[in-house]
């Protein structure tokens, strides 16, 4: 089945995990996460002020987005909290929202400042979400079935 899971929440969530779980039930899927995006963009994928960051995750769901008119289903892992990208996504994308409590994030990302995670989990979202989902409160596996068949 081809389409578009796009899969946002702030740093810590299980955002990845989730992605992972989910190429394991779809094999053929295409996984695209964000930091290893910035990674295969060199110098065009640095930057973390806010114009950079809209710039890099428009790019990607651009990416995604033609990669799904060539038949392809494509799981995205990303922050990309803008609704810019809410408005790219627009009907094309099954957009899950993963969260946790604090506590686990602080866990799951002991060396990032408090103040930007708080501001990267902060409600309310800036574009709509399809389905929202505590990481902290269901194995990946659970997720992810939840995922696949409010997907379908």
């Amino acid at each position: 089945m081809a389409g578009l899971i796009w899969i946002t929440g702030g740093a810590g969530c299980g955002k990845t995990t989730l992605a992972s779980e989910l190429k394991s039930r779809l094999p053929h899927a295409i996984v695209l996460d964000g930091e290893h995006w910035r990674a295969a963009l060199g110098e065009l994928g640095s930057g973390y002020a806010a114009d950079d960051r809209l710039r890099i995750g428009c790019a990607l769901a651009r990416l995604a987005l033609l990669l799904t008119e060539q038949n392809a289903t494509v799981i995205v892992a990303t922050i990309s909290r803008h609704a810019h990208i809410g408005t790219l996504l627009a009907r094309r994308a099954f957009v899950v929202r993963v969260t946790a409590d604090a506590v686990v994030v602080r866990a799951r990302r002991p060396t990032l400042d408090s103040e930007l995670l708080a501001a990267m989990n902060a409600d309310p979202w800036p574009f709509p979400v399809d389905l929202t989902l505590r990481s902290d409160e269901r194995s990946p596996s659970q997720l992810a079935e939840h995922v696949l068949k409010a997907w379908r």
